[in-house]
């Protein structure tokens, strides 16, 4: 043998013996419990039956339509009662203003005796809608006005009629 052999054995003589084996009662003896018993006990409640996988993925987009349904009948109903809510705002706001013109109109007519047909003669702030002086003399005036965007509900006041829908006579 050579002095170093990777394939030699550590022990020159035999090999130290084994640690022996504890000692184990066998079960049943007396101070040693039983041993366990592997009863088949039905379970509890019977398990669920099982749903496959395309079952469980129809379920979902049966869910998802409900709920798509549901959002569609809302958007159905609010959405218009939000349209009027606008409308019935961009109204207030012509109103308003037609009202601002017409007491810079009487203001006028208090300092002067008659009404006047240019607006840079009113004292009043720039109207936030569309507001039209569409007559006016020593006998009275006619304003119009709708939003500022020039869509919806066209109103009028007259200093005879006062505001109303319809067109000054």
């Amino acid at each position: 043998m050579s002095p170093f052999d990777p394939n030699a054995d550590f022990y020159s003589g035999s090999r130290p013996p084994a640690a022996p084996e504890p000692f184990r009662p066998p079960f049943g003896s007396p101070g040693v419990p039983a041993a366990p018993v592997a009863h088949a006990v039905p379970p509890a409640v019977p398990p669920a039956p099982r749903v496959p996988t395309w079952g469980k993925v129809l379920i979902g987009l049966g869910i998802g339509f409900a709920a798509l349904t549901v959002l569609g009948i809302v958007a159905a109903v609010a959405i218009p009662v939000f349209l009027s809510q606008h409308a019935k705002a961009a109204d207030s706001v012509v109103k308003q203003d037609l009202r601002a013109v017409a007491q810079a109109e009487e203001n006028v007519w208090m300092a002067t005796g008659s009404y006047t047909g240019d607006p840079a003669a009113l004292d009043v702030a720039e109207p936030a809608s569309q507001v039209a002086i569409l007559a006016a003399d020593p006998q009275g005036y006619c304003l119009a006005g709708r939003d500022a965007q020039g869509h919806g509900r066209v109103w009028y006041y007259s200093s005879a009629a006062g505001l109303s829908r319809t067109a000054c006579a």
